[in-house]
Parts: structure tokens; C-alpha cells; sequence
């Protein structure tokens, strides 16, 4: 059963809990999503990571997000690689629920493969 690698949250994906919950300049991953009516479970709508700063980005996806991204989780990485391959692997876990039209990219300048078996991203 797929399931999300994240350490943190859910939180309410607001401006004020990013600045409370998430360090400056860390890499890592995130899930924007909302909680099902029936049994509160989190259910991941958009996957996504930053190679940089990791608040920023989360920042940068408040100004269009829609109703179904209420919600957010998180983790940190460790290296740019891993937070790439953790991305992957939610991307194809999730792949028929998720707004995301098109797989992660590499990191910039790198030729990282994607870890998932039959995915065509892998060379």
C-alpha cells in the first residue's frame, strides 16, 4: 500500500503555520492535500520538493492554491538526490489522485535517474 514518507503534519497550508513549522533554507518534500469528510485521513493532491529552501517554495504555492490543498506535509532531505527520489516515488504512488501533469524533474544539473522499476525516467 503507498503510503507518504513524510515526517510533519498535516498542517493547515497557511501562511502563518509555514512560517511556525518549516526552517529556512533546508531542502526537502512536501504534500499539498486535504483531509477525507469520512475518515480524516490526509489525501495527497499535489507532490512536489525543494532543492533549496524549502519554506520558500511552500511560500510561493499559497498564491494558486485551490480547495483541494488545504493542507500540507512535510520532511527535510539530506541531499538534494534524496529529496528528488522521495518526489519520484510519491509522484508514482499517487500518480491517479495527484494534480501533478507531469513527472518530477532532475535536479539541475544532474542526470539522477528515477528509482522507480518501470518508470521511463529512469535513463
Amino acid at each position: 500500500m503507498a503510503r507518504l514518507h513524510l515526517k510533519y503534519g498535516p498542517f493547515l497550508f497557511d501562511s502563518v503555520t509555514i512560517e511556525e513549522k518549516v526552517e529556512m533554507n533546508k531542502i526537502g518534500n512536501f504534500v499539498l492535500g486535504y483531509a477525507k469528510e469520512s475518515t480524516g485521513g490526509f489525501v495527497p493532491k499535489y507532490a512536489g520538493r525543494s532543492d533549496s529552501d524549502l519554506k520558500k517554495e511552500l511560500r510561493a504555492r499559497l498564491q494558486a492554491a485551490p480547495k483541494s490543498r488545504q493542507l500540507f506535509k512535510f520532511d527535510y532531505a539530506q541531499t538534494v538526490r534524496e529529496a528528488f527520489e522521495k518526489e519520484c516515488v510519491h509522484y508514482h504512488d499517487f500518480r491517479k489522485q495527484l494534480d501533478n501533469d507531469v513527472h518530477p524533474r532532475r535536479p539541475e544539473g544532474t542526470n539522477y535517474p528515477c528509482p522507480v522499476q518501470d518508470c521511463d525516467n529512469r535513463a
